[in-house]
């Protein structure tokens, strides 16, 4: 795998699609830096760091399935992967947060953005962000956020964790496969395994709405998350439509 250092940038997913667009590299390929300066997040929301605390990294991988199933297979297999080198930094207490972020107990460690690099084109590869909060240790009025350091009481070299994780990416996510049905099955129970607060009763709004608590039962095939109402009713929620009520530790 190819690996970029930025000394800063507005945003390595942004850099890197415009890389493939120029056909200056093909997949796969990493781009990092410790200083992001428009880091972007899920709906549009800008990713907080510090300058130099913490690794934003972007992959860009050969993985073209036009199914919905298999794009929310590289979501799920992202997600492991980070929490395989959480895992291996001590960080305690871990689990996925649906439907792409890494918590350490009731706080947000990492944030994940998995999106076209031409966007809304299914011929174009994925650019995979992720952004790891590593030796950042104060995050002012955001509560539900911390950090390796807070965690574990260590602090670690952005570069070499860039490259442990560039590493496992490798390892796991860089053959262009469409995953067997028995596969999946298995990726989706072990996502499944760390879903945060599975069983348990969070409050969430769906497009805009007033909150209102939902029990979370675990995740559809498709990438939905199952939740029963207060009605005892099953339904499907989709992430563009969800947010999750911090305050109430969801």
């Amino acid at each position: 795998m190819t690996i970029i250092k930025l000394d800063a940038i507005d945003s390595t997913s942004s850099y890197l699609s415009a890389l493939w667009r120029q056909g200056i590299f093909a997949p796969p390929v990493a781009v990092y830096t410790s200083h992001q300066t428009a880091g972007r997040g899920r709906r549009g929301e800008k990713w907080q760091s510090d300058p130099h605390k913490n690794l934003t990294i972007s992959f860009l991988l050969d993985y073209c399935s036009k199914d919905a199933a298999q794009s929310f297979a590289l979501i799920m297999q992202t997600s492991l992967v980070v929490m395989q080198l959480l895992e291996q930094l001590k960080v305690p207490d871990l689990a996925i947060k649906w439907p792409n972020d890494i918590m350490s107990g009731s706080k947000k460690i990492c944030g994940i953005l998995v999106e076209r690099a031409l966007m809304r084109s299914q011929s174009s590869p994925f650019v995979v962000g992720v952004g790891i909060n590593v030796n950042q240790q104060r995050f002012g009025a955001l509560s539900h956020v911390t950090s390796v350091a807070l965690e574990t009481n260590q602090v670690h070299i952005i570069d070499d964790l860039a490259r442990r994780l560039a590493a496992l990416v490798e390892e796991v996510m860089t053959q262009r496969v469409v995953l067997e049905d028995q596969v999946y099955t298995s990726l989706l129970m072990r996502f499944e395994e760390l879903l945060y607060q599975k069983g348990n009763h969070c409050e969430v709004s769906i497009n805009q709405g007033s909150f209102e608590t939902v029990k979370i039962l675990g995740v559809n095939e498709d990438g939905r998350l199952k939740v029963q109402d207060t009605q005892l009713h099953l339904r499907l929620l989709d992430s563009a439509e969800t947010q999750f009520n911090y305050a109430a530790k969801c």
